[in-house]
């Protein structure tokens, strides 16, 4: 049996002050390697928290979680969690956001997130664009 993985990353928000959120969800147990929960399902939602942080404080159009950085400080069971954000930049173009996911009250990974606006479009083929990657160079 698969899960999905948006019901996955489910979050319900329940406290928020001026620069802080905190959320609960659940650490799937179809997310697993062995007895454990998948670090990347466990990156995925601190930035799913980090999104929904930033995006609920601020009036500019949403960011996206561009960039991740996580540290595991123990490996937590599928289960009730709970994620404490903290906005530390929230600039025009670019939001950082510390994130901390803690079962037990225990954390269990510390995440600072940023985030910014995707890139979406391709150089379109023009004199400086890459032909290979699509890229600009």
């Amino acid at each position: 049996m698969s899960a999905m993985f948006t019901t996955a990353m489910a979050l319900r928000q329940v406290d928020t002050a001026a620069d802080d959120a905190v959320f609960h969800g659940e650490l799937n147990r179809h997310w697993t390697i062995g007895p454990k929960v998948h670090g990347g399902a466990m990156m995925a939602l601190c930035a799913n928290a980090a999104r929904m942080a930033y995006a609920g404080a601020a009036a500019q159009p949403a960011l996206q979680p561009v960039v991740v950085s996580a540290n595991f400080l123990w490996a937590p069971d599928p289960g009730a969690m709970r994620l404490v954000t903290s906005i530390r930049k929230r600039g025009r173009r670019i939001g950082v956001v510390d994130v901390e996911l803690t079962q037990s009250e225990r954390t269990a990974v510390h995440a600072v997130v940023t985030l910014g606006e995707p890139e979406h479009q391709g150089c379109g083929g023009g004199p400086r664009c890459c032909r290979r990657t699509r890229s600009w160079i």
